[in-house]
Formats: C-alpha cells, structure tokens, sequence
C-alpha cells in the first residue's frame, strides 16, 4: 500500500525497486527512508510512511541537485481482487482514489493528494497510481507533498469521506512528525 513507484523526467525513468535506500530509520510508528541523487537518478528522495490508527501517511521531499524537466513522481498502491474504483471528486482542493476489495464488503480504501500536485490518477482493478509534480526543475528546488491513505466502512458515509478529505485539504503539513 502507498509506496514510490518510479521517477521520470522527460525520456528518462528511474523505478525505485531498483534501489536500496541510502539510510532507512524505523522509529514507533515511523519508517523513513532516503535516496541519495546518483548520476544514474539525479533525485535526492526522503520518504516518510507515518501510521496513525487507522490512517496511513506518505510525505515525500524531492531535492534537485541539477536541472531537470518534467520531473514526475509516481506513487502506486495495490490491492487485489477489487470489484469497484472510483475517482469521486470529495473537496475542489484534494485529488481522491476510492476502492472497494471484494474480500472486504464493508470496507473501501481511500487515498487522497493535494489536487495543486497531481498531474495525472489512475484508478483500475485494485491499483492506484498517483502522478505528482510533472514540473521543470532548476538546481537546488526541493518539491515536497503529502498522501493520505484509509479505510472507510461502507456503504459510504459520504459525509465521514468529505470529511476527511476536508480535513486532510485544510491540515498544513506536519513537518515535526
């Protein structure tokens, strides 16, 4: 669930299973990993995966130590054997992904992103894949963004689901977590 996938910038791709992390550092309920810039993936990536109950974070810090144009981050998660998705539109601020598993009937899992940083969602047969940025890049620009994953019961309460992408559209980034 909510992990990087891959980076691409222009013809260029760099796909993040490829890599181990420089340094990874598990503390309570908090995984961070970081990436340094190569000259293969001129990126310099810091992951943070924070779990709260039953919510579950993603903050990315993207450094650019040369030019680049383009540049794309790609998030993907996965779950198998889902009879439903959607990409309901929850709050003019907040990009949202929606999936029902079928072994879960009542339950869905939803993911949300800054609308300001999607370039592009894709939400089929279990995966959802978040494209953020898609900008051109001078030296030394540090991009950074958060994800929010959760499960919901269902049927909906569309009023809890608003909710939380309200919260989430309006909650400044924690950056002291």
């Amino acid at each position: 669930m909510l992990g990087l996938a891959e980076f691409t910038s222009l013809s260029r791709s760099w796909n993040l299973s490829h890599d181990s992390p420089a340094d990874v550092f598990i503390q309570g309920d908090r995984i961070t990993a970081s990436w340094q810039a190569t000259p293969q993936r001129p990126i310099e990536i810091h992951a943070r995966w924070i779990l709260e109950l039953h919510r579950f974070w993603l903050e990315i810090s993207l450094l650019t130590p040369s030019r680049l144009e383009s540049l794309t981050c790609y998030t993907q998660s996965y779950l198998s054997q889902c009879h439903q998705h959607a990409s309901p539109e929850l709050h003019p601020d907040v990009r949202a992904a929606l999936l029902h598993p079928a072994l879960a009937p009542d339950w869905a899992y939803l993911e949300l992103a800054p609308r300001y940083d999607v370039h592009e969602l894709h939400v089929q047969d279990g995966l959802i894949r978040f494209g953020l940025f898609h900008d051109d890049l001078e030296k030394g620009v540090v991009l950074r963004t958060r994800l929010l994953a959760t499960y919901v019961r269902t049927p909906l309460d569309t009023i809890q689901v608003e909710r939380i992408a309200n919260d989430f559209a309006h909650a400044p980034p924690d950056l002291s977590r």
